[in-house]
């Protein structure tokens, strides 16, 4: 149950953080992601898992997903293992809806995997 709903309001906080960084606040932000989140809400309710699973990874993205990691280290270093890890976990789920090819799935599992332990210059 925490991981579900304590931890759904810290990556809605952490994405409308990164919303500020492009001029928003953080209550527009939050105007702005909430249709997403109870759309994804609604559809796991409807389809289920894995069928639930949208972006990148179902769609086998890998350059996407690069852009994604790159603006996330100039714009919020301190996230881009954790959304690594999350992609990670989810590339399980994504490979399970769209039947996403091998050479996808290990390109976007080596490229997260890179990821996983990134730290921002001069954090120790």
């Amino acid at each position: 149950a925490m991981m579900v709903c304590g931890y759904i309001v810290t990556l809605v906080d952490r994405a409308s953080g990164l919303w500020e960084s492009f001029g928003f606040d953080r209550g527009e932000a939050l105007q702005a992601l909430l249709p997403l989140v109870e759309g994804t809400v609604k559809s796991l309710g409807v389809n289920g898992i894995p069928d639930a699973v949208t972006g990148p990874l179902v769609r086998g993205d890998v350059g996407t997903i690069r852009s994604h990691l790159e603006a996330l280290k100039e714009k919020a270093p301190h996230l881009v293992g954790l959304y690594s890890q999350l992609g990670l976990e989810t590339l399980e789920l994504a490979s399970a809806k769209s039947g996403l090819d091998s050479e996808s799935k290990e390109a976007l599992e080596s490229l997260l995997l890179t990821h996983t332990r990134w730290m921002p210059t001069g954090v120790v």
